[in-house]
């Protein structure tokens, strides 16, 4: 990032720095409520998918017992809508929540990381601001 017309008796280490790692924090909350809100949502879908493997299971036995023509397609058929139903649930808690997790721990690096902030030794020209991992 660049400063253009530094102003005199302004502390651009400390503002800067601040404003990073609030930026950093604020993604960092922002981040874990959408953790939160993915296994929210992961917990719903599994009760519901559950519920509707369940209805799907019960109703292929049925059609199995009754002894009609096609009873085995429709005991297929309604075995694979149930699993269908389970996908997005598996999805959640099997792989959805590794990428918030990593994006998590990142912002939470970034909230703290030490900010360093060099002038141009040529007048007139912009500032520069690096992010110091501090290695």
């Amino acid at each position: 990032m660049y400063l253009q017309n530094r102003s005199p008796g302004t502390d651009a280490q400390s503002v800067i720095e601040r404003a990073v790692h609030n930026y950093f924090a604020y993604r960092t909350g922002l981040n874990q409520r959408e953790f939160k809100q993915l296994l929210r949502e992961g917990r719903i879908s599994l009760l519901i998918g559950l519920l509707f493997l369940t209805v799907c299971l019960s109703g292929g036995q049925m059609a199995s017992r009754l002894d009609i023509p096609g009873a085995n397609i429709v005991e297929t058929s309604l075995t694979i809508a149930g699993w269908v139903a389970m996908w997005h649930p598996m999805d959640v808690f099997l792989y959805g929540w590794w990428p918030l997790r990593r994006a998590g721990k990142v912002y939470r690096k970034l909230s703290a990381i030490p900010v360093e902030v060099r002038y141009s030794a040529v007048p007139g020209e912009a500032s520069k601001f690096l992010v110091h991992s501090g290695g």
